[in-house]
């Protein structure tokens, strides 16, 4: 295994090769991972494994979090939904890229490990939830865009209420095997007659989210993997923006 300055090094080479927006990389410089992941795990920082936060849980790779940030164009005045707290990592890269993060974390233990870890590292505007983000309980305004890290058997369109009128979503759809990443704006798709517009990003291999699109929830998939169709289940209902 390289060392870590080495990888790290390469990392942000390849971030820089591919794309990514500058202030995204900036972002990525600023957040060191020892401090929301076990040192022990420093073979995994700067590559595309999974890295576990604990509880049997794992983030996604750090490459692949870059490229969904990418994916979600953040910008300073922007309020952005997390689905999937974790470790915090990708909230303290998010809230150093927008005016404020809500993140929202399905096990409580994991939640409040990482409120403690981000307001004693300083950073202040994050606002922390526990629940489903999947299957909405929150009394959430509407938000810019949202960001879900953890693989989805279908399309969790019911997240979509709290993004605004051409807002944008963005995570990871696929068989278990293998996801993409899916990034969908909150209009209608004029050109196909789909409910909301559509595009697909890098492929790779994500942790399964849990709940209500979780792949222990799955029946029939049908023809809502990877594809693109005018047939949206749990449509929220449409709005006055």
């Amino acid at each position: 295994m390289e060392p870590l300055a080495v990888r790290k090094k390469k990392f942000f080479d390849t971030l820089e090769s591919e794309g990514i927006k500058k202030d995204i990389i900036e972002a990525f410089k600023a957040v060191d991972p020892v401090r929301f992941f076990d040192r022990m795990f420093q073979d995994k920082f700067y590559t595309n494994d999974f890295i576990p936060v604990g509880y049997g849980e794992k983030s996604d790779s750090i490459y692949l979090a870059a490229k969904m940030i990418n994916a979600l164009s953040p910008a300073e005045n922007m309020r952005i939904l997390e689905v999937g707290t974790g470790s915090g990592f990708s909230t303290a890269v998010l809230s150093l890229l927008c005016r404020e993060v809500f993140t929202i974390e399905m096990d409580e233990r994991l939640a409040a490990s990482a409120k403690t870890r981000l307001y004693t590292l300083g950073y202040e505007n994050i606002r922390f939830f526990s629940g489903d983000g999947t299957d909405p309980e929150m009394d959430l305004s509407e938000l810019d865009s949202a960001i879900i890290w953890g693989a989805c058997y279908k399309r969790p369109i019911s997240t979509l209420q709290y993004v605004k009128r051409r807002g944008v979503m963005v995570f990871p759809m696929g068989p278990e095997h293998m996801q993409q990443i899916v990034i969908i704006r909150n209009e209608p798709d004029v050109n196909t007659g789909a409910n909301f517009k559509m595009s697909f990003g890098e492929q790779g291999i994500f942790p399964p989210i849990q709940g209500k699109y979780g792949y222990d929830k799955v029946i029939d998939i049908g023809s809502e993997i990877m594809v693109e169709t005018n047939e949206l289940d749990e449509l929220p209902e449409e709005k006055d923006k």
